[in-house]
């Protein structure tokens, strides 16, 4: 299975939605499979974007249930970097045009492309 951006952005989104510590878990995010969203919570978990609990089951072929319960500092950077649809579409534009991405680099494009506008905006251009 593949990292999916677009199922990423939605789980922070879902989190934040949320509004508490209870968390979410794959039906709380519409319009995606539900092992789309495991296998892509489960990797924001394991690089530290959100606080959860990937249950293993051994034999299942399919990704674990999750339960992510939320955002961490640097999850709030990431969904920030990526909440404008203007912004998250440029960066996607930008990866596809390489061919690959990694979160370290979505950072970076997106905050380049935030500090670009917000540097325009404020007439410093």
């Amino acid at each position: 299975m593949k990292r999916d951006l677009d199922a990423i952005r939605a789980i922070l989104q879902a989190l934040e939605d949320q509004g508490d510590v209870r968390g979410i878990n794959a039906k709380h995010v519409e319009g995606y499979d539900a092992d789309v969203v495991n296998y892509n919570a489960a990797l924001l978990i394991e690089a530290g974007f959100v606080h959860g609990s990937v249950s293993r089951t051994i034999g299942k072929s399919s990704p674990a249930p999750v339960h992510a319960r939320q955002m961490t500092w640097n999850g709030h950077e990431l969904h920030d970097a990526i909440r404008s649809p203007e912004i998250f579409q440029k960066v996607k534009d930008a990866f596809a045009a390489t061919g690959s991405w990694s979160f370290a680099a979505l950072l970076s494009v997106a905050q380049g492309i935030i500090a670009k506008l917000a540097t325009k905006a404020a007439g410093l251009e």
